[in-house]
């Protein structure tokens, strides 16, 4: 089921990793506006965008949840080894993902300093790499403490 889920989200986004949702573009905020107001339709089906400013129960991204559920449901019935779950399962299961693609996206948004200026794309970089690199130091310690002890 999850890797149904990640083609869902490679097909519908292009984006093989969570990671890769560093550089995705986010929904026009002034269209995501307009729609909250009833101003005009939503989501557009061919080119699907998560609005990553607002949560996952938005009303714009709970149209996009709700547009790869479907998908995620048809392409499931044509599988007979993926075990059929409720639409809220899917639902849940789609929005799970998504918060996660929308941490990644935050943490790669440039970040005020203290001066009050706005990170360099340099800095972005440099920063998120300092970050990474800390989480697999921690990843081979733990790996390694496991490994010993037992």
């Amino acid at each position: 089921m999850k890797e149904l889920n990640r083609q869902i989200f490679k097909d519908a986004f292009g984006i093989t990793q969570d990671e890769d949702f560093i550089h995705y573009r986010s929904a026009d905020p002034q269209q995501v506006s307009h729609y909250d107001n009833g101003e005009e339709e939503g989501p557009d089906p061919k080119n699907l965008r998560f609005d990553m400013r607002s949560l996952g129960r938005s009303l714009w991204n709970g149209q996009v949840i709700e547009i790869l559920a479907d998908r995620f449901i048809d392409q499931a019935k044509e599988m007979p080894y993926v075990p059929q779950r409720p639409r809220k399962y899917v639902e849940q299961m789609i929005l799970d993902k998504f918060n996660r693609c929308r941490m990644i996206w935050r943490s790669a948004q440039p970040k005020r300093s203290d001066t009050g200026d706005l990170e360099t794309p340099e800095e972005v970089e440099s920063r998120l790499n300092e970050s990474k690199e800390i989480t697999l130091t921690r990843q081979r310690h733990t790996t390694r403490r496991n490994q010993v002890r037992y």
